[in-house]
C-alpha cells in the first residue's frame, strides 16, 4: 500500500468508525472529518509511525487539510 492509501486507511479506522465505515479520499478536507483533538492524534502518529518530526507550526492546512497533503508533508520530512 502507498503512503496516501496507508494514511486513508488509518484516519478511516481511528478516527471515523462511529460515522460506519467510510473511505477517506485523497483530496477530501480532513478539517471537514476531523476535529482538532483527532488533528493532533494524527500528527502524533506520523512522528511515531514516519519516524519524522512534526513541529507545531507545520500542523497547518498546507499539511494537513488533506490526505494528499499529509503525504507530501511525510515525504518532504524524509527526504
Amino acid at each position: 500500500m502507498d503512503l496516501v492509501g496507508e494514511l486513508s486507511a488509518y484516519i478511516a479506522q481511528e478516527f471515523l468508525t462511529e460515522r460506519g465505515p467510510r473511505a477517506v479520499g485523497p483530496a477530501d478536507d480532513l478539517t471537514r472529518l476531523l476535529d482538532s483533538v483527532h488533528i493532533m492524534l494524527l500528527a502524533r502518529h506520523v512522528e511515531d509511525t514516519y519516524r519524522v518530526e512534526v513541529a507545531d507550526e507545520e500542523i497547518s492546512l498546507d499539511n494537513f487539510e488533506s490526505v494528499e497533503k499529509l503525504a507530501a508533508f511525510v515525504r518532504r520530512k524524509r527526504a
